[in-house]
């Protein structure tokens, strides 16, 4: 009957989980010395009664190992979803107010955090380190996407000119050509612009741009020129 029901108690605890199951070995310990006193209390037989003691001792051991594992799990789910929510709010913080002091700091509450995972599950100090550094670029990378998405020009060349050295160097590339795609779009237009209040044809215009620039700009440039004097013709037959 002692072991049916801690069958069944142990299903009910096992639901518990993270923090709830912080007491775990306590509680089962109170609820097992509790029933097994009842039950065995109420055996009027002294060879019966101590039959059940023995047993009743052995499956104690058994129930507070497992009591004890369990409570052990459940507290390592609970701090590691702690610590990667702590992480995450440390890296929200510096996304979305990216001053090199708010950086510097949630980059170190994260290396502290990553310091007590690293105690708590032995860890040596490379890994406290590693972590921290690849926390620290992974950050890098979402400032500047936040930055891009909000079509910030400014602040992602700002943001390169101050962490260039430690910025991952293919991030920074991929930063810099975006920056660069986006400077060179409103010099192409302008660009393309004084040509036609110059009164340059349009074949002139392809040509100084064909021999002016190079690759990839040369590309946009002849684009701009194109767009913009299709857009002149087109203004004028409308009028």
């Amino acid at each position: 009957t002692l072991n049916q029901e801690w069958n069944a108690k142990q299903q009910e605890f096992s639901q518990l989980k993270g923090k709830d199951a912080a007491n775990v070995q306590k509680d089962m310990g109170a609820w097992y010395d509790k029933r097994a006193a009842e039950i065995g209390g109420g055996l009027e037989d002294d060879r019966a009664r101590r039959l059940f003691d023995r047993n009743a001792k052995r499956l104690r051991m058994s129930a507070d190992d497992w009591a004890f594992g369990y409570q052990e799990k459940q507290g390592d789910v609970y701090f590691n979803a702690t610590m990667e929510s702590n992480i995450k709010s440390a890296q929200q913080s510096a996304i979305f107010n990216p001053t090199s002091e708010n950086i510097a700091q949630q980059v170190g509450i994260t290396h502290e955090i990553y310091r007590d995972i690293a105690l708590r599950k032995g860890l040596d100090a490379d890994w406290v380190n590693q972590n921290t550094e690849a926390m620290r670029q992974g950050l890098y990378g979402d400032i500047l996407k936040n930055a891009m998405q909000q079509d910030a020009v400014g602040s992602v060349n700002s943001f390169i000119e101050q962490y260039g050295d430690s910025i991952d160097p293919g991030l920074r590339g991929q930063a810099e050509k975006w920056v660069h795609g986006k400077q060179i779009g409103a010099q192409t237009d302008a660009y393309a612009d004084s040509l036609l209040n110059s009164g340059v044809g349009i074949e002139d215009a392809i040509t100084g741009a064909m021999e002016r620039f190079q690759g990839e700009d040369r590309d946009k440039y002849v684009s701009a020129i194109k767009h913009r004097y299709a857009l002149r013709e087109y203004t004028k037959n409308a009028e």
